[in-house]
């Protein structure tokens, strides 16, 4: 464990002797602070703009008067996803996914403005923020700084010249990947702890920020073990750059392309344009009798003695159309979800790509997190319905609204998304079996880059 150490430390005063380590550290530290300083601006302008608008949704209808119920009915609401303070450190799937959802309380309207809708998630392009920064840009500056780290010392002879003075091989490969990581780390944890103190400021919950920052750490440190058994393995500093360089073009920019692409061939999902033109063609065949008898039942139970019977026939037919929108969007929904687990499960081919999907999980910005804001609207949308034509069947014979009808609408449609606002810890998904995986690997690379190490001499 001893010459372990004076391994690392040799390495580490090396690294900032050649001028490697304060490059890394400098370049990496000013472009992840601008990138937090930059995502904390955008955020706290964003933040506000969103509630402004969810606001203002709220204010048009409270402004309805006594407007008639079904023109209100078609007024339509903007339901807004709070934007989260975790995209101060990543903004996951949140540019790809919208920022709002359309609800029109009238059973012939299901959400609209949905991931769905585009499939963008899947097909979503370079992500935002400090994560991605880290994971994409300190891999590139090991690979650049030192990719020699083995290499040269076999070119000059220094290697076979320390393993034949008995230098153990195993204390020299543990030493040296000891040394990459903490340069990793050193370079990394400035600005993590920059964004996360600012996202945790904000609400981000306490775990949720540490287990990002741990999984970006960990993305790093596996690339930096490669970069040690990679220039262990190599004949020149040349090969093993040129091949880290490939290494680091597969993980960062072709397995996430591949991935998508791959994804959206292997679970195709149906088009929304036509599960919606069938659906909402199927709701013109339905009854609502049955269902119409227990709503009536009911709002006389709970003391309406005399419903609206308009409101009530709305009221079933909707009831009756939100059950067939459930089934028939179903095939929709749950393939999004299938893609969503395959891409994550294809990202296991890279530990960077594992590490960003995973650390999208845990800070709750991933597509998981769409989803359920989508489900959110979904349930939104139909309680909205029934808040409307309940107001209307206590009205009796009148068809006018009044402000504490739209109140009542306007406080059922936000409180479906008001506690969506990024302070809760998700989970890593399938990404993070990645991780898991690539530790693995990297662990039985350094048995490897031993094995080469030894017979230097």
């Amino acid at each position: 464990m001893n010459a372990i150490g004076i391994v690392a430390a040799h390495e580490w005063s090396a690294f900032f002797r050649r001028g490697a380590g304060w490059w890394m550290i400098v370049v990496v530290g000013v472009l992840g602070t601008l990138t937090v300083v930059g995502e904390f601006g955008g955020w706290a302008h964003e933040a506000p703009e969103r509630e402004a608008l969810g606001q203002t949704e709220a204010d048009q209808w409270l402004g309805l008067g006594d407007t008639h119920i079904h023109e209100a009915a078609h007024r339509g609401y903007f339901l807004v996803r709070p934007a989260p303070a975790a995209v101060i450190l990543d903004r996951g799937s949140l540019d790809f996914g919208g920022s709002a959802v359309w609800l029109e309380a009238h059973r012939r309207n299901s959400p609209r403005l949905r991931a769905s809708d585009t499939a963008a998630m899947v097909s979503r392009a370079v992500p935002r923020g400090l994560g991605p920064v880290l994971l994409w840009l300190i891999p590139l500056l090991l690979a650049l700084f030192l990719h020699g780290i083995v290499a040269d010392e076999r070119a000059d002879g220094s290697l076979a010249f320390a393993v034949s003075s008995g230098a153990p091989p195993t204390s020299i490969v543990l030493g040296k990947a000891a040394a990459a990581c903490g340069l990793a780390w050193a370079a990394a944890i400035p600005p993590m702890v920059l964004g996360g103190g600012l996202a945790v400021a904000n609400g981000v919950n306490v775990p949720g920020a540490a287990a990002w920052g741990g999984t970006v750490l960990v993305g790093v440190g596996v690339f930096a073990v490669l970069v040690v058994v990679v220039s262990a393995a190599a004949r020149t500093p040349l090969a093993s750059l040129v091949t880290l360089l490939l290494i680091w073009f597969g993980m960062v920019l072709l397995v996430p392309k591949l991935a998508a692409s791959a994804t959206q061939v292997l679970a195709p999902i149906p088009s929304s344009q036509t599960i919606r033109s069938d659906a909402e063609a199927a709701v013109d065949q339905l009854d609502g009798t049955a269902t119409q008898r227990r709503h009536l039942e009911r709002l006389q139970d709970a003391g309406v003695r005399d419903p609206n019977p308009a409101a009530v026939s709305a009221m079933a037919l909707e009831s009756d159309a939100a059950a067939l929108f459930a089934r028939t969007f179903e095939p929709l929904e749950t393939g999004m979800e299938r893609q969503s687990r395959l891409l994550g499960l294809l990202a296991i081919l890279s530990p960077i790509a594992s590490a960003d999907l995973a650390s999208d999980g845990l800070l709750g910005v991933g597509d998981r997190a769409q989803f359920a804001f989508e489900r959110r609207a979904e349930s939104a949308r139909i309680a909205t319905h029934m808040a409307l034509n309940e107001g209307w069947a206590r009205l009796g014979d009148s068809d006018r609204g009044s402000p504490e009808l739209w109140a009542e609408v306007v406080e059922v449609a936000r409180a479906r998304t008001r506690d969506i606002d990024g302070s809760t810890a998700g989970g890593p998904g399938l990404a993070g079996l990645g991780l898991v995986l690539w530790t693995l690997i990297a662990t039985g690379g350094i048995r490897v880059a031993i094995r080469h190490v030894g017979r230097a001499a």
